[in-house]
């Protein structure tokens, strides 16, 4: 899997130790947010979003906060005045981000490379996790132009990604792709959530990397 994504990201090495195995991408998505927030963090989504994920965050008790989009995806600027707005009030920011930055489900944009480094960059500066809906990132109709390289080309120390195979092939394997260092926790969250649906709790917050305010 590592070599085939290697091969299909532009030739960008995908190492086996950044790979997570999950049961369908709504599975990674739940992991990402267990593992990364405590309840009652708030959450970004694209507005729209995709309608499954909502369900999701509802049900790791996250706030969700809607962000404004165009026609290119989420708009960076709307999240940097939000971010600074967070800091001049004192108020708690953000925890985490969800946003599906191609072929983006339902709008259909795609988040261009320039958009993306500035999502990184105030991903750094704010302790902001972005959790990158990357499933679509091989659908691209033949003769279309490319998209982007996804969001791992950009970031990683501040990125849980998630891709799915289901929708190109007949087959039906999933896998998450993250910065190793920010899913520790995973691999037993994942276990009570298979076990019990009590997944997450007692997971230890993981901290914020160091050089974010």
């Amino acid at each position: 899997v590592a070599d085939f994504l290697s091969q299909r990201y532009g030739g960008q090495s995908v190492s086996p130790d950044s790979l997570m195995t999950c049961s369908g991408v709504s599975h990674g998505l739940d992991l990402a947010c267990r593992s990364l927030s405590l309840p009652g963090d708030v959450i970004l989504v694209e507005a729209p979003t995709y309608f499954l994920a909502k369900g999701i965050f509802t049900s790791a008790r996250l706030q969700q906060r809607p962000m404004p989009t165009d026609k290119y995806g989420i708009d960076t600027e709307a999240l940097h005045r939000l971010l600074e707005e967070c800091d001049a009030a004192g108020t708690p920011k953000p925890r985490l981000l969800y946003t599906i930055p191609v072929h983006n489900n339902p709008t259909g944009t795609t988040l261009p490379p320039e958009r993306r480094r500035q999502l990184v960059q105030l991903a750094h500066q704010h302790g902001l996790f972005i959790i990158a809906d990357e499933v679509y990132q091989m659908l691209t109709f033949p003769g279309a132009p490319e998209p982007p390289p996804p969001l791992r080309h950009f970031e990683q120390e501040y990125l849980a990604q998630t891709g799915a195979t289901s929708n190109t092939t007949a087959g039906h394997a999933q896998a998450a792709a993250a910065a190793p260092s920010i899913l520790a926790p995973s691999s037993s969250a994942s276990m009570s959530m298979d076990l019990n649906n009590a997944f997450g709790t007692g997971l230890p917050r993981p901290s914020v990397p160091a050089g974010a305010s």
